[in-house]
């Protein structure tokens, strides 16, 4: 049991093999002994058994003010008279994406390893949130659409391509790890279905094409097509 935080609150740890319920109630039974020896306003509780998942500490590196800090002297690390961020290591930050990338390595070589040496964290994870407008989801989706285009003579390559996939993940029932649980052999099949799109696309130089569909039908047991 410690408590975490400089908070009043007592986070009890149990081993994996321990009953949680069991060892619960035996808190419960050493605050009631510990009543007799606390201030009468403080009134303990136990809150929902939780997880490693449910202490997670979040934060986030900035830059100061450029108004709030100035640096000194001309050449000295930080905010110049020309709104330039000066980095100890002599680079000048002149745009947003040269400030933000400088602040991702700042959070990965120096940030994440001294937080890595705290004892009782178990992981340290970064990522960056952006907002995505819709018209970019827009310009994805259709990006994606069109990289399913392809021409009529692409569909055999296709085809044979997946004929050669199909004989290799034939499996028989002696092989190491093939079999069902039925005891007959497993086998996954991919088959290609063209489809005509008649849809214009944004591009009137793009005639259309056969749309390609992939999908995936398991069949079970032997003898079966």
């Amino acid at each position: 049991m410690r408590s975490r935080n400089d908070f009043s609150q007592v986070t009890a740890v149990f081993a994996d093999e321990v009953k949680v319920y069991f060892a619960r109630r035996q808190l419960v039974e050493r605050l009631g002994e510990a009543r007799e020896g606390r201030p009468s306003e403080f009134q303990p509780h136990m809150g929902p058994i939780m997880t490693g998942l449910d202490e997670i500490f979040m934060w986030t590196v900035r830059y100061t003010a450029p108004d709030a800090w100035k640096a000194s002297c001309l050449g000295e690390p930080g905010w110049q008279s020309d709104d330039r961020y000066l980095t100890p290591e002599g680079l000048g930050l002149r745009t947003e994406l040269e400030k933000a990338a400088y602040l991702r390595t700042f959070q990965e070589w120096i940030v994440r390893p001294q937080i890595k040496t705290v004892p009782g964290v178990a992981r340290v994870e970064g990522k960056m949130f952006e907002p995505m407008a819709p018209t970019v989801i827009i310009a994805l989706v259709a990006a994606f659409v069109l990289s399913l285009t392809f021409v009529p003579a692409l569909i055999a390559i296709l085809k044979d391509a997946m004929t050669a996939l199909v004989a290799l993940a034939r499996v028989r029932p002696g092989d190491a790890g093939g079999g069902d649980r039925h005891g007959g052999p497993e086998a996954a099949r991919d088959r290609v279905h063209p489809r005509l799109d008649q849809r214009h696309h944004a591009d009137p130089g793009r005639t259309s094409g056969p749309l390609c569909a992939l999908r995936r039908r398991p069949r079970h047991g032997a003898g079966q097509p």
